[in-house]
């Protein structure tokens, strides 16, 4: 599924997708680099007009379709602290270049604990028995 979200919902939906894994599950989010994009905007040179064209639509999304909008960018760093203040274990973030797309994206994927914060794990293994 493809998501073009503004800021301030960003936490909010992290929150909701967390909250619907089940203890155990898997979240693996792919989104676009946007240390990458901006670097390679600021090294293509003026006169090319790449920089005018597919970089520049790289940063602010394609904006032929309704919806097709970046709204805001991440990159590892900020995918990392914005899984760890969720119930997640085993994070792991990793930029890298989609080959075929010609594209920097962050991998992310992260596992719902068993126990989420605050809920002892007997307390837990009670309510559910």
């Amino acid at each position: 599924m493809r998501l073009h979200l503004p800021w301030p919902q960003v936490g909010g939906v992290l929150r909701n997708w967390v909250w619907a894994l089940k203890p155990g599950g898997l979240l693996n989010l792919i989104v676009p680099d946007l240390e990458w994009v901006l670097k390679n905007w600021l090294e293509t040179p003026y006169d090319d007009p790449e920089k005018y064209g597919f970089w520049l639509a790289t940063i602010f999304g394609l904006e032929v379709h309704p919806g097709e909008f970046h709204k805001g960018g991440f990159n590892a760093d900020l995918m990392r602290r914005l899984l760890e203040q969720f119930d997640l274990e085993e994070i792991q973030v990793e930029a890298k270049k989609r080959e075929e797309a010609n594209q920097g994206e962050i991998y992310a994927t992260a596992r719902k604990k068993l126990a989420p914060a605050g809920l002892p794990a007997d307390v837990l293994a009670a309510s559910c028995g």
